[in-house]
């Protein structure tokens, strides 16, 4: 009885972890980027449940924006750019140039081309499909792209990085896949995850009453023993 207890103490848990990461993708529906995050649920060797994540990387819908520092990149692939933790990485194309012709991810990470940091002397310039930078009909640089082929974690503000901590190797100049003039919308789809909280609180409301019953159970089995001595 008490290990029933147990049970359904460890599920209430892993549902209203379940229900926050529900919430949280719902929340990201309209994030430019953004990967939905997924919980799978488990019993353990002790009938315990338990929760491992992974983020969802496929590609949201693209949206057309026609601005020049919006780019979208292919499937299985990110955008590197540079953070005071070191190289992250972004599905965000939603880049902008600060004062200094730098090419910036959410106006403050430095996007990452062949040659480090993208610096372009116009703020007029076109990106090929392959990456290419032009200013003026000249390559500029070329944006660097990574593969996207191990796990992958958050690490907030649409960045990713390596679950292993390892860098993500740089795909070679022609397989990259750039569309400027685009973004990538979430991946989030909200009429699945709506029937997924739904889904989740009524298992939530079933395991509150099967521990109410089995904490009442127990009582009334106490209180007998209590009279019988």
């Amino acid at each position: 009885m008490l290990n029933g207890i147990y049970q359904s103490g460890t599920g209430l848990e892993s549902l209203n972890k379940l229900q926050e990461t529900i919430a949280n993708n719902l929340a990201n529906v309209s994030t430019t980027g953004f990967k939905q995050q997924m919980i799978q649920v488990s019993r353990d060797a002790s009938g315990r449940l338990v929760t491992q994540t992974h983020l969802d990387m496929q590609s949201g819908p693209v949206q057309i924006t026609n601005e020049p520092a919006n780019l979208s990149a292919g499937q299985d692939q990110l955008f590197e750019v540079a953070t005071p933790q070191g190289p992250a990485y972004t599905r965000n194309g939603n880049f902008s140039l600060d004062q200094n012709g730098r090419l910036l991810s959410a106006g403050q990470w430095p996007v990452q081309g062949e040659n480090g940091d993208i610096v372009l002397s116009r703020s007029t310039f076109t990106v090929s499909q392959n990456g290419d930078i032009l200013v003026q009909g000249e390559v500029a640089d070329r944006i660097k792209l990574v593969r996207s082929d191990r796990a992958l974690v958050s690490q907030g503000n649409g960045l990713f990085q390596s679950a292993d901590g390892s860098r993500l190797e740089a795909l070679p100049a022609g397989e990259g896949q750039v569309m400027q003039g685009t973004l990538e919308g979430s991946n989030v789809n909200p009429t699945q995850s709506m029937v997924d909280m739904i889904a989740v609180v009524r298992l939530y409301e079933a395991n509150q009453k099967a521990m109410q019953s089995q904490d009442e159970t127990l009582k009334e089995a106490v209180t007998t023993l209590g009279r019988t001595a």
